[in-house]
């Protein structure tokens, strides 16, 4: 290194960290990007600049490479480590979404470190949700409510892309959350929400996920038994409640019977339509009314007349597979007023 040093000018060297490091590939350790342009150590803790360092710490990709570098000396984690250093949000931005102008730097820095954990975990949601599931589910939902898409006063740009929406997606498909749509008797809201959220995947063609007949109970599915009932979920920005549970057991029937080419009876007109018509996961402002549409497109399915026992219920599903009062299974569209 010091051989090195003797070879280079040393204004050269200072012009290069002054002017060129926003050029340097990301991908390469604090070692790599100190040897690659030409100075040592001692150059820096000389120099004391804040705003050199924080700069390379931001420039490091991994967050063990930041750690290292953070214990190299003590004046290196005075200058990194404390939440208004810089370091820490402008990670969190590289990663996230912007998050609410109220929560302070120091809560940016911890929610960093803790997404970061857990976030690097694979739940389990075979039986029941653990305490791992249930950080994993509150993790999630943070950045479900702090995307700019769930901000109801936001006018979200036509181009805007979501990093939170990408980290959702990347953990639900690195677990097994919709190969287990109803685990246990009580699934907590969360559980609800992102399973919900993640409708988009669940209907994919294009991937793969366990679907069942047991996924979903077809009283709740079509309401027809007033003996089973759900605690409602209760909206605070309007006060309605909704039934998510129920939500749930209808999003679980359509997934299979759209999906599945054994049940062959939505699958084929669902097969044929235009990948673009497809659910895909929401990219506008909900403070944009305008964003709603006034056209939807969608299936519906009925039981009738309504079988006497359950077991028939079980064995029909639906009206589709009969000749009495179906046409066909083609997608329809519902057109509204626009919202005012």
């Amino acid at each position: 290194m010091n051989e090195r040093l003797d070879r280079v000018d040393r204004g050269t060297v200072m012009s290069k960290i002054g002017t060129g490091l926003v050029d340097l590939p990301r991908e390469v350790s604090i070692f790599e990007l100190i040897d690659m342009y030409g100075f040592c150590l001692y150059d820096l803790l000389t120099c004391r600049d804040h705003k050199l360092i924080q700069m390379i710490a931001m420039l490091v990709p991994n967050d063990s490479d930041l750690c290292r570098m953070a214990r190299t000396c003590r004046y290196f984690a005075q200058v990194i480590i404390p939440p208004n250093s810089g370091v820490w949000r402008a990670r969190f931005l590289d990663k996230y979404d912007h998050p609410p102008p109220d929560k302070s730097s120091e809560e940016v820095r911890i929610e960093y470190k803790v997404r970061s954990i857990i976030l690097a975990q694979t739940p389990s949601f075979q039986t029941e949700e653990g305490m791992k599931e249930k950080l994993w589910l509150s993790v999630l939902t943070t950045l479900l409510v702090e995307s700019p898409y769930t901000w109801p006063h936001q006018q979200v740009h036509d181009k805007c892309v979501s990093r939170n929406h990408a980290r959702i997606k990347g953990a639900i498909m690195s677990s097994g959350i919709l190969n287990h749509p109803i685990i246990g008797d009580r699934l907590s809201r969360s559980y609800l929400a992102i399973q919900l959220a993640a409708t988009y995947l669940a209907l994919d063609l294009r991937l793969s996920f366990r679907s069942l007949r047991t996924d979903y109970d077809l009283r709740i599915v079509y309401a027809c038994d007033s003996s089973i009932t759900a605690p409602p979920i209760t909206a605070s920005d309007d006060g309605e409640s909704i039934d998510l549970y129920q939500v749930l057991h209808i999003r679980n029937f359509w997934k299979r019977h759209l999906t599945n080419p054994d049940e062959d009876t939505f699958y084929r007109t669902y097969h044929n339509l235009p990948e673009i018509l497809r659910p895909k996961t929401w990219e506008e402002g909900l403070g944009n009314r305008e964003s709603l549409g006034i056209c939807w497109l969608g299936y519906y399915s009925c039981i009738h007349p309504l079988p006497t026992t359950f077991e028939d219920l079980q064995e029909r599903q639906t009206c589709a597979d009969l000749a009495s009062h179906w046409d066909s299974t083609c997608a329809l569209v519902i057109s509204s007023p626009p919202l005012n």
